[in-house]
């Protein structure tokens, strides 16, 4: 799905470079937000293909009733059986609005009841808080100024009309990458941390959620306390011991009440 969605978008930059010349990067960039859009929505259904519907009461119940504390009520939980090849525990959400899903890996029924409801009330709160919407818009935001320096950068050589450019045109784009990777790591663990918050909220078990993050550790092999370097270009979620910090917050301001 990746990689036809990379493919279609440089059919439409190529196709829009030759049609509007300079002015392309205006033209093409809401097209190019709403295929962005479009495939986020699609990965809802797509995303999820090849797992396998809630079959066990108890899972099933905790579920409804997380979704339901989250105002998410009805969004479809699917299991992904992945224990063939890892035994590391995860789950993602994926598509908005209708298409939402929350997929965990099989895996995470290595850990007790209380830390599985930790791991999906998280994914339930990406959804309750449209971390996907909010992603897209901020893809609306840094996609126009990307799209007029790719635009700058190969003027010299004829512009992305010519698709001997592409190549160059990638290289650019790649370097963009890298110089934009701090800013999306940096949005991206404001939402797991929102999301981390939100899973507190909901199972009120800060001390599960400290189990489930201290498992990282050892499951993962997740840096607890990563170098600077690191966690500004490779970290887009807190660390182990911010999100062992959190719970403790969490359990402090409670106490407090």
């Amino acid at each position: 799905g990746e990689a036809g969605y990379g493919m279609a978008l440089i059919v439409l930059v190529v196709g829009f470079a030759g049609r509007f010349g300079r002015l392309w990067p205006v033209a093409a960039w809401p097209v190019l937000v709403a295929v962005t859009a479009l495939f986020a929505f699609t990965s809802g259904y797509l995303g999820s293909v090849g797992t396998k519907p809630v079959h066990e009461p108890w899972l099933k119940a905790d579920a409804a009733r997380l979704a339901a504390i989250e105002h998410v009520p009805g969004t479809q939980v699917r299991i992904d059986d992945v224990s063939s090849i890892t035994n590391q525990v995860n789950a993602f959400t994926v598509g908005f609005g209708p298409s939402a899903r929350v997929v965990l890996w099989n895996t995470v029924f290595t850990l007790p009841r209380s830390q599985v409801d930790v791991v999906l009330a998280h994914e339930l709160g990406h959804v309750r808080s449209r971390h996907v919407v909010k992603a897209i818009g901020w893809t609306a935001l840094l996609t126009l100024p990307c799209l007029l320096l790719l635009e700058l950068a190969t003027r010299r050589w004829g512009g992305l009309r010519n698709p001997a450019n592409v190549p160059r045109a990638l290289l650019v784009l790649l370097l963009l990458t890298l110089l934009a990777a701090p800013f999306e790591n940096l949005v991206s663990r404001r939402y797991e941390a929102e999301a981390d918050w939100r899973a507190l909220n909901a199972t009120r078990t800060p001390l599960a959620a400290q189990r489930v993050f201290q498992s990282f550790g050892t499951d993962s092999l997740e840096d607890p306390d990563p170098g600077l370097l690191d966690y500004l270009w490779l970290e887009n979620h807190p660390t182990p011991m911010q999100r062992i910090a959190m719970t403790r917050a969490w359990a402090a301001r409670r106490a407090g009440r």
